[in-house]
Parts: structure tokens; sequence; C-alpha cells
């Protein structure tokens, strides 16, 4: 995924599972794998399989967004793997705060 690339990808029904991630031309150029629709956590994944990112919502911290090794990234220029998992994430967060206030 190049930082110029436009990127497709849609949020699943149950916020859980596999969905594709696609370029302009509809190619899959990697996927998503939200974990669970109980945790908010999600990693992203290249064409050939590699984890880019992970991102996970910690209690006190927040959302957390790591490399593919687990570590965190403090880089002020996001590569589109990381915006993919920021939006994921404030899409994860929006959920659980409709979910609680419809209760």
């Amino acid at each position: 995924m190049n930082q110029n690339d436009l990127v497709y990808f849609r949020d699943n029904f149950f916020s859980a599972g596999e969905t594709d991630i696609l370029n302009e031309q509809e190619e899959k150029i990697g996927w998503l794998d939200l974990k669970s629709m109980f945790t908010a956590s999600l990693d992203v994944y290249d064409q050939s399989g590699r984890c880019l990112h992970s991102g996970r919502f910690q209690f006190f911290g927040g959302w957390v967004i790591t490399d593919g090794e687990g570590s965190e990234r403090f880089d002020q220029r996001l590569s589109i793997s990381e915006l993919i998992a920021v939006v994921m994430g404030v899409s994860a967060i929006e959920k659980r705060r409709q979910n609680s206030t419809a209760t």
C-alpha cells in the first residue's frame, strides 16, 4: 500500500471477521481482520499476508496503534495502513458509545 493510494474497505455488520482492502481498480491489496464484535481490535494485512499494523482499544489508554511487531508508533505522518487502523478504531469507539446509550 503506497501513501498516495486511494483505498476502500467495508465495515462488517457484526464488526468481526475479515474484510478486503481494495484499490481504485477494485483489486485486493490487503485485508482487515476485525478480531471480535466484543473487543475493539483489528489487524491490517498487506496482499502477501504480512501484518502491517494493529489497533486495539485499551481501557485507560484509548486507541493504540502498533506496527506488525507490536511496537507503538509515534510518527507524525501516518501510512495508509495506520490511517485504516485509526478510522476503524474511531468506528469501533462510536459503535460502543451508541450501544451503551441505547440500553
